[in-house]
């Protein structure tokens, strides 16, 4: 037991040591330096990205007329606001930064890489985690440097995470929603028309129910599950030809809605868009149907 104990203790120190000898072989940057950004990219300057992962998902995206679209693999609106977190990463500071040497490629888990994005056509390959230290190895023209960790776990979300949250990203107005419980259509004269009229609704709270279909905002976006649909929700609007079917399924108190044409689920925290016009969303449960 003593001998085995011993033995750990060892191991446990060489494995320190070497963790340490990486980082005192970094080459400590000049102060007038220690604030150099990773790259010479402004943010606001990139238009296109392309994100590969160690899965082997590759996401690109692009920027066209100052708004951000998922070109692969779904032709979509992409979320803002994830967007604008990675852009961060071409002026996150550069902690540390070294010329990268081919054969010590793997010490800092970049044989392969954990993960690739492109920033316009400026490659950034993402290794190991520092030993000791919140940081990330990362190589950007040609050399290694250390970034922050906070990057890292972007490139490792499926293209789905990448996507605007909105149910209804198509143009044109709401004409009618059709659920298996009610239907609420706006005549020739533009008035709302709600079947049945089993309890009373105003002109106001069918306007807001219009409104909470047409600006639908899920809390995330996923494939859509293997689970049976349970019902459907149709929709028209104006400048489309064709309605819009939405598959429903439950999930305990939430609710997902599923767009067939493109595989996705839209996930909602509960079933209130299926509640009728004028009825409280804590009762969406019974009155979804």
């Amino acid at each position: 037991m003593h001998s085995r104990l011993i033995g750990t203790l060892a191991l446990a120190l060489l494995v320190l040591l070497l963790a340490a000898l990486t980082w005192w072989s970094l080459e400590a940057p000049p102060p007038d330096q220690a604030a150099q950004p990773l790259t010479r990219l402004a943010p606001a300057t990139i238009h296109r990205l392309t994100l590969l992962n160690g899965s082997g998902s590759e996401i690109r995206l692009a920027r066209e007329h100052g708004q951000w679209q998922m070109v692969t693999p779904y032709p979509l609106p992409a979320d803002e606001q994830r967007i604008g977190q990675l852009l961060a990463l071409a002026a996150t500071p550069s902690h540390a930064r070294f010329d990268e040497p081919a054969e010590r490629r793997a010490e800092f888990g970049l044989a392969p890489p954990k993960a690739v994005v492109w920033l316009n056509d400026l490659e950034i390959r993402f290794g190991g985690p520092h030993p000791l230290e919140r940081l990330r190895f990362v190589v950007a023209g040609g050399q290694i440097h250390l970034t922050e960790e906070r990057f890292f776990h972007l490139l490792l979300l499926p293209p789905e995470s990448w996507l605007e949250p909105i149910l209804l990203p198509e143009p044109g107005e709401l004409t009618a929603i059709r659920t298996p419980s009610w239907d609420l259509q706006r005549d020739a004269a533009g008035h709302w028309r709600l079947e049945p009229e089993a309890s009373p609704a105003s002109t106001e709270q069918k306007a807001a129910k219009v409104r909470q279909w047409r600006e639908a905002r899920a809390v995330k976006v996923e494939r859509a599950p293997k689970a049976s649909v349970s019902a459907w929700v149709e929709l028209r609007l104006a400048d489309q030809e064709a309605p819009l079917h939405l598959g429903v399924v439950r999930e305990g108190a939430e609710l997902l809605l599923i767009r067939e044409e493109t595989g996705l689920a839209y996930r909602f925290p509960t079933a209130g868009l299926l509640a009728p016009p004028g009825v409280e969303e804590k009762n969406a449960g019974t009155a979804g149907g």
